[in-house]
């Protein structure tokens, strides 16, 4: 080498030491050296970082991957082999970059870059990067991931008695096989971006192009581009960033495990949000009662999924409102009880030196940390811990006098109806609003009651999906879409004489 090229590659070598986060201008250097000199810095001599530089080759080459990304024995199929090959069989005239990238296994998804902005990432997507002595053009060379750690199994969360066992993952690529092997259609559509000025998490938006609303898609697509965070973790904090309302305890976008209702609402006209890392979607714009559907409703028959249904809307108003009613009862309508029940209760709260509304608001905080405790847990002895814990408390303070043996009826069915709700952001929201309600009770009793739920009717109506109406399709009223509300009308029914029947009626109301 001549010492004019020997004082260059000193400058490229001291300008690697000084300033090794300055990589984004830096072009690719013709050392393959030199490359791997700068991949070392950028990357801070990382443990998972394989650099390889070989010289015995007719065309001296190198080449870096991330082996926790890409997979090292596919490396070693797709690119080392074929290389050692190469170099045995090259001759002088023959050992530019094309002939090198035309004898790897992969030769046809090969790219070229010039920048190590675009090199590095690469590398955070799994690509093996090749240098070439004597060019400054990087090798781009996709390689099979590293297997996931997890595989598909069945949800923990939204089990289901009849239906797919199957549940999405943290492995982006495997959640839209599944999607893919569900709904096999030319239209649907994988938007990728990146997100997360420091994580650069993969997001990939999915959608039906023929079926998905326009301007819901754009919408969703303006707010994840507008996105300016340093990181992404989970699709939770894509959820917060990109709702409507922010000041709601109701969830405006409904995020699920299972594919098969990622499926059935893209198919609809929705869109869903996938988030590398999260093995849950983001899936808007959602409305109130959606939140009481599950994909089970339409895996049974039409009668007893709508009477599972109704099941789940008495649920949701026994865990809101039995504790505040209870308040309300005691404490300022005792005559609407019967005589008996009132003299039952009066003896029970006999010696309680607590009042009602005192009792329910100890026992609620008790409960909920019961419960907090046999999530965090581990499972096996979890659900132990809240069961038996919630029993021996419940026996110790009646026995001790501080609550009444009725006011552990109370509690406990609103434990039970709390753990119907089929979406955990739902159940959470009216874990909150139960608190509030119970304030209400206990300063206007049945008044104050009435005024909570006149004031959140009027918060749900003022409440958006992606600017779609929270309350829809009850308001604004649309009497087409109710057959799919409380009552779940056979999937044959709109092919019946009955449906015809009815929209002929509808279009002649219409005039």
């Amino acid at each position: 080498m001549s010492p004019i090229k020997r004082r260059s590659s000193k400058s490229k070598q001291k300008q690697i030491v000084e300033n090794p986060k300055d990589f984004e201008q830096i072009k690719i250097y013709q050392d393959i050296q030199v490359n791997i000199d700068q991949i070392i810095e950028i990357f801070g001599k990382s443990p998972e970082l394989v650099t390889k530089v070989v010289r015995e080759s007719p065309t001296p080459y190198s080449i870096a991957f991330l082996r926790t990304l890409a997979n090292e024995t596919r490396v070693d199929e797709n690119i080392t082999e074929p290389l050692v090959e190469w170099g045995m069989n090259s001759s002088s005239g023959n050992n530019d970059v094309t002939s090198i990238t035309n004898h790897l296994n992969v030769s046809s998804k090969v790219k070229q870059t010039q920048t190590f902005k675009e090199i590095v990432n690469g590398m955070l997507d799994g690509c093996v990067i090749l240098f070439v002595q004597n060019s400054d053009v990087g090798l781009k060379i996709p390689v099979e991931p590293t297997p996931s750690f997890r595989k598909v199994e069945e949800t923990k969360i939204q089990t289901v008695v009849r239906g797919p066992r199957e549940g999405l993952v943290e492995d982006l690529d495997t959640n839209m096989s599944l999607l893919r092997r569900r709904v096999r259609n030319s239209k649907l559509r994988f938007s990728p971006m990146k997100i997360g000025k420091e994580t650069h998490t993969k997001v990939v938006v999915t959608y039906v192009d023929d079926l998905v609303d326009q301007k819901t898609l754009d919408t969703i697509m303006e707010r994840l581009n507008k996105i300016d965070t340093n990181k992404i973790l989970d699709s939770g904090m894509v959820e917060e960033l990109i709702e409507d309302r922010r000041y709601t305890p109701f969830p405006t976008i409904k995020s699920t495990e299972r594919p098969d209702i990622v499926c059935g609402e893209i198919l609809d006209g929705r869109v869903a949000v996938l988030v590398d890392g999260s093995p849950f979607a983001l899936v808007a714009p959602v409305t109130f009662v959606s939140f009481f559907h599950i994909a089970e409703d339409y895996y049974e028959k039409f009668d007893l999924a709508t009477f599972i249904r109704s099941i789940r809307l008495l649920a949701f108003w026994i865990s809101l409102a039995l504790p505040a009613t209870y308040i309300a009862v005691t404490t300022f309508h005792a005559e609407l009880l019967p005589t008996n029940i009132l003299i039952n209760l009066a003896a029970q709260r006999e010696g309680v030196p607590f009042p009602a509304f005192i009792e329910v608001i100890m026992m609620e905080i008790i409960f909920e940390l019961l419960r907090e405790a046999g999530i965090r847990m581990p499972r096996p002895i979890g659900s132990a811990i809240s069961i038996v814990g919630a029993l021996v408390i419940g026996e110790a303070a009646v026995q001790a006098g501080l609550i009444s043996a009725a006011m552990v009826i109370v509690v406990s069915l609103t434990a039970i109806t709390s753990f119907i709700s089929p979406y955990y952001a739902f159940s959470g929201a009216v874990r909150m609003l139960r608190f509030v309600l119970i304030l209400f009770a206990a300063t206007s009793g049945f008044f104050g009651m009435a005024a909570f739920t006149i004031a959140m009717v009027i918060h749900l109506s003022n409440v958006t999906s992606i600017g779609k109406s929270y309350l829809s399709p009850i308001a604004p009223l649309s009497i087409s879409k109710l057959k799919d509300v409380l009552f779940r009308f056979p999937l044959w029914w709109d092919k019946s004489k009955f449906y015809r029947a009815f929209q002929k009626i509808k279009r002649v109301t219409r005039g």
